[in-house]
């Protein structure tokens, strides 16, 4: 990616925030103007998207107005390798935790060991996955970034461990995946369906909300968790689903994580990958 361009995005966000611009339309102003000289990769994307939820099993998965699709422990192909790759790659790197940007959910995974963690990469590349990805997002989507992310006993409840959207896109599709057993104490990955979070009509913009502003709105039964056992996970948008995670109280959560965008991915701070504990980016721009 061009970072003069990606400069000048940022100056164009800062602005459009001054002038009172909506964020969504920030956004899409954005995106129009990273897609100069992108529109025949574009339109191709699009239309294979529309051949996948014609013709793949998949293409349908993940329902447009629920923002999610649940799945259980034997669902996802070559799990159990998945599983061991990261499950050892977790203890070689104990004590790799600390120091991260946020302490209570941190990645532990580096560019060095995508090559110990083929059976990680394959899924995240499976068709099945992307075919999944492209009929939500309606373009064939990247692989952005990949995480094996660690959540140790901790008693904060800040940043992201509240409920929030996150910003860099209207719509994205991350899918997690329980590496350990996973109960209600050890701060599963908590959302709410789409639909449920536009009806709780809290504003979308760049903040976090508490419980109790969350839940005066709508019902707290409708919250889906990820409990369960290795293998059991979610595909979620965290663009459209309020969501929070790592308010682990006891023990520790070990997720994987794989970030699917469309073309062009709206990231204004590819510095950001760098950082110790964040995601690990796959594509660029």
């Amino acid at each position: 990616m061009n970072l003069s361009l990606g400069a000048m995005d940022r100056h164009f966000r800062r602005f459009a925030e001054a002038v009172g611009m909506p964020p969504k339309a920030t956004l899409k102003a954005i995106r129009a103007r990273r897609l100069i000289g992108r529109l025949g990769d574009w339109r191709q994307r699009r239309a294979r998207a529309e051949e996948i939820r014609r013709t793949s099993p998949y293409g349908n998965l993940i329902p447009r107005d629920k923002g999610y699709f649940k799945f259980g422990p034997d669902y996802l192909p070559g799990i159990a390798e998945v599983l061991k790759e990261a499950q050892d790659l977790i203890a070689k790197k104990q004590g790799e935790v600390a120091g991260s940007k946020k302490p209570f959910f941190a990645n532990v995974m580096t560019a060095a060991d995508l090559e110990s963690c083929r059976h990680i990469m394959a899924l995240a590349q499976h068709p099945m996955m992307l075919e999944a990805a492209a009929g939500y997002l309606g373009t064939y989507p990247e692989l952005r970034s990949l995480g094996l992310y660690v959540s140790e006993a901790n008693s904060s409840q800040i940043s992201s461990q509240m409920f929030h959207f996150d910003m860099n896109d209207e719509s994205q599709l991350k899918c997690f995946i329980n590496v350990n057993d996973v109960g209600p104490d050890n701060g599963p990955f908590t959302f709410l369906p789409a639909d449920v979070s536009k009806a709780s009509k809290l504003p979308w913009a760049g903040r976090r909300f508490a419980d109790e502003d969350v839940y005066a709105r709508v019902r707290q039964d409708q919250s889906v968790t990820l409990t369960g056992p290795p293998g059991s996970g979610t595909f979620v948008d965290t663009s459209r689903c309020l969501h929070f995670g790592s308010r682990c109280r006891k023990d520790r959560r070990i997720v994987i994580m794989m970030k699917y965008t469309r073309l062009p991915d709206l990231s204004l701070k590819l510095e950001k990958y760098s950082q110790k504990g964040t995601a690990l980016l796959i594509g660029e721009d």
